[in-house]
């Protein structure tokens, strides 16, 4: 699959308006080579380098064009903190902290989280690639809704399983 098969060419636009001078963006025609999306990669092309540590005291943080994570979290955690430190950088806000604690936020910035985490969910979980995954379990088990599980999708799109469960309303 392509990224324009995937993500609308509106969404593209609007995540490469954020890239570096120097980057490349996001390639509507470029072919994606995994199952998943490679958010890692993503981040490259748009011009952000990732530092991982295992001394931060939250789980990701966006500083103008980098973006550190906590590496002592399992790679799901990693991969959706990056992703929503993207979703910060597309608000322009290329100064924020991921948390898993949002005592004291105000109204402004506990909707800045939630855009950040809705938006780290659908880029990790797109629409068409999520159909495409929904087709090979359906044939691979046979038409059987009960057999197509939240653990199946959350080791497909290498995301954790609440995020599954949230993506599927339960």
């Amino acid at each position: 699959m392509k990224y324009s098969e995937i993500y609308s060419t509106d969404f593209i636009n609007k995540v490469n308006e954020i890239k570096s001078e120097a980057a490349t963006g996001i390639i509507a025609d470029q072919e994606i080579t995994k199952n998943f999306i490679d958010i890692e990669d993503m981040l490259k092309q748009l011009g952000f380098s990732i530092i991982k540590d295992d001394h931060l005291p939250v789980s990701g943080r966006i500083d103008g064009e980098t973006i550190l994570i906590d590496s002592s979290e399992n790679q799901a955690r990693q991969r959706f903190s990056m992703a929503h430190e993207l979703g910060h950088a597309v608000l322009h806000q290329r100064a924020a902290n991921r948390t898993d604690h949002n005592d004291g936020y105000s109204l402004e910035e506990r909707s800045s989280e939630v855009f950040a985490n809705t938006f780290a969910s659908q880029l990790l979980m797109p629409r068409n690639l999520v159909k495409k995954l929904l087709g090979e379990i359906i044939q691979r088990h046979g038409y059987n809704p009960k057999r197509i599980t939240n653990i199946e999708f959350s080791a497909h799109f290498r995301i954790k399983l609440a995020t599954v469960s949230k993506f599927f309303g339960q």
